[in-house]
């Protein structure tokens, strides 16, 4: 009786994969053909047995399912987990922002009350004087805002600028100046 042969298309039907899945199982394990019929190259029932135990799953790796639910479960609880984070940033974002929020609404009405004053200043000095001591009323003790709102003895704003007559540069002159001066 005579043996038979498989193609690599019907050693990919019989074993249940695809035709480049067998190309590379043959070239991996060095499996050379018994023989050839034309184009075709053909390979033994025992290639064959061998393409089935090799390429099919292990009894082993079939009972991986149970394994892959105990890790679906640890990736459940790590996306529960982070999820509970997001939503507590979520909730500090919101937080922040109403914070912001009333920053800014404090500073507008601290700038719009300096306006004021100083408004009140140009028109009424002795004004000022009484708006300060109502406002220094209103603020805590030892405060720094205090300090500001009555003017310090012997400064004034010019003194105090950031950048004084003394720290002014002077003006560089260019390369060519001198041919200039010369000819004054």
């Amino acid at each position: 009786m005579a043996e038979k042969y498989y193609t690599s298309q019907e050693l990919a039907d019989g074993v249940g994969v695809s035709r480049s899945t067998i190309y590379r199982f043959l070239k991996v394990n060095h499996i050379e053909p018994i023989k050839s019929k034309g184009r075709s190259k053909l390979y033994d029932k025992q290639t064959f047995k061998r393409a089935q135990q090799e390429l099919l799953l292990p009894t082993n790796q079939k009972q991986a399912p149970s394994l892959n639910t105990k890790h679906l479960d640890q990736l459940q609880q790590q996306l529960e987990l982070i999820n509970e984070q997001l939503r507590e940033k979520d909730r500090q974002i919101a937080e922040l922002h109403q914070l912001i929020d009333h920053q800014q609404k404090l500073t507008l009405s601290a700038t719009k009350q300096l306006n004021d004053l100083l408004a009140l200043q140009e028109t009424d000095p002795d004004a000022i004087k009484i708006a300060a001591a109502e406002i220094n009323r209103q603020l805590p003790e030892n405060s720094t805002a205090a300090q500001i709102l009555y003017n310090t003895p012997g400064v004034s704003y010019r003194d105090t600028n950031a950048i004084s007559k003394s720290e002014t540069k002077k003006k560089r002159r260019g390369f060519f100046s001198w041919l200039k001066r010369k000819k004054n």
